[in-house]
């Protein structure tokens, strides 16, 4: 009896177990998703879940939004090493960190020391974050040699960046990028409901200046109506009723408005899925390209102490964000480091 050649056994064994092993990956997915979709709910309103069909109807949102999420975690650039040795030499670090101890300090932050105290069995040399910072401009008078001549007090333009930290780290690139996902959906689904928050607030303001404009005009209805003895004329209290009540209608009206989509739990409910049914417009990144000295003064770009930078910024409609990047540096490095600022072996002087 001949024997099935090896290629041909595993080629059959392949497509034998391909249906088990889709129908596996279908599973995950859906219950990733149903988890995902559970916690959106518990994000905006934990009574949509008696709401019929909530789950079918909320889910394509869901995962459009993990899509989304994956797409921008694409985009985003590095991993860029991080090493203090080559800060004087490399632009984008001179410009990112004030000094070489502001690389170390933002790499001996909670979220990698919490890593490496969870991960201690973790055998890998070199480690993969996310570097996080916020842009700042500052305007200053400086020195600049013009021709032939040393000018003083010029108008400049300095780039620097605060609150750096490493928001999440790994041992490996991938998880690294997996782990991003959750934490990017759960930003757009927040952006989505402080836009919903955002009409919430403008409800209570008009609901609040509506009652206060009742409450005027009872205090100066009977005045219009009968006799005044301490402040106004009749014809001036007639006018102040007029004015409130031609307020108070412009006010019902603008409420009107304000509460469309919001009448009840069903609205609410497509008031949701309207607001988070496109990510694009809560959450983008946006290439910033910059022209710097050696200062970090931004230049022309046709300046030749210019130097270009190239980094990704994240925007909402209302305004800018943070700029991020992957990042990578050394295990041992970074180990060497924390030592010198959290010294484990240090004693306390005597009293």
């Amino acid at each position: 009896m001949a024997l099935f050649p090896p290629q041909l056994f595993l080629a059959l064994r392949s497509r034998l177990t391909r249906p088990w092993v889709e129908r596996a990956e279908r599973k995950r997915y859906q219950e990733a998703l149903h988890l995902a979709t559970d916690r959106l709910i518990d994000q905006v309103e934990p009574e949509l879940r008696g709401l019929p069909h909530h789950h079918e109807r909320l889910a394509p949102v869901v995962e459009r939004i993990r899509d989304y999420s994956i797409a921008l975690i694409d985009e985003l650039p590095g991993p860029i090493a991080l090493d203090k040795d080559r800060w004087a030499t490399d632009p984008l670090l001179s410009l990112l960190f004030k000094e070489p101890s502001t690389l170390s300090e933002t790499l001996a932050g909670p979220v990698v020391r919490k890593w490496l105290q969870e991960h201690q069995e973790d055998e890998a040399t070199e480690l993969f974050g996310l570097l996080l910072a916020r842009p700042k401009e500052r305007t200053q008078l400086g020195v600049e040699v013009r021709g032939d001549r040393l000018e003083h007090d010029v108008k400049q333009t300095t780039l620097s960046f605060t609150d750096l930290e490493i928001a999440a780290v790994d041992s490996d690139l991938v998880r690294l990028n997996l782990s991003l996902r959750r934490p990017i959906s759960d930003l757009i689904h927040s952006l989505g409901i402080s836009r919903l928050a955002g009409q919430e607030e403008r409800i209570a303001g008009y609901e609040e200046t509506l009652r206060m404009l009742q409450l005027k005009l009872k205090v100066i209805q009977p005045r219009a109506d009968g006799i005044d003895l301490l402040l106004a004329t009749r014809n001036q209290n007639l006018a102040e009723v007029q004015r409130l009540s031609a307020k108070i209608t412009e006010t019902e009206r603008a409420l009107v408005v304000a509460r469309r989509g919001l009448s009840d739990l069903e609205q609410y409910f497509e008031r949701v899925i309207e607001l988070l049914a496109f990510p694009e417009e809560s959450l983008q990144l946006e290439p910033m390209r910059v022209w710097l000295d050696r200062m970090n003064v931004l230049r022309d770009s046709e300046d030749p102490r210019a130097r270009e930078v190239e980094l990704m910024r994240a925007v909402s409609p209302t305004k800018p964000g943070r700029i991020l990047m992957r990042v990578r540096f050394p295990r041992a490095r970074l180990a060497a480091d924390s030592e010198q600022q959290f010294p484990l072996a240090a004693t306390p002087p005597e009293p």
